[in-house]
């Protein structure tokens, strides 16, 4: 999404929505397997408020984790999202059952 965002010469905010919205998506599909469906839709829904309440460093920088915060122009930020995506497609594809419970 963010990509062809920039192909089509977006505007910043639409690369940052794409990109957030790959990492959210990416890091449900890496909880999931491990706390179910309904725990990772919480912990996906809290880390845009972790991140608000927690991720700004003293100069006004996002926190390196914070993957969220930082802006349009970013090269980390991308890289961050895409090893999120990665990691949660591969643990999902390797792991089929949750660790909870799904009652």
């Amino acid at each position: 999404m963010a990509a062809l965002c920039y192909a089509l010469g977006a505007d910043s905010i639409a690369l940052v929505l794409g990109r957030n919205i790959a990492g959210y998506v990416g890091l449900a599909l890496l909880l999931f397997p491990f706390l179910g469906h309904r725990i990772a839709a919480v912990t996906v829904a809290i880390v845009p408020l972790l991140c608000a309440a927690a991720g700004w460093r003293s100069g006004g920088r996002p926190e390196p984790w914070a993957w969220i915060l930082y802006p349009a122009n970013s090269l980390v930020a991308p890289l961050i999202t895409a090893a999120i995506v990665l990691v949660g497609i591969l643990v999902c594809l390797t792991r089929r059952d949750p660790l909870r419970s799904a009652h």
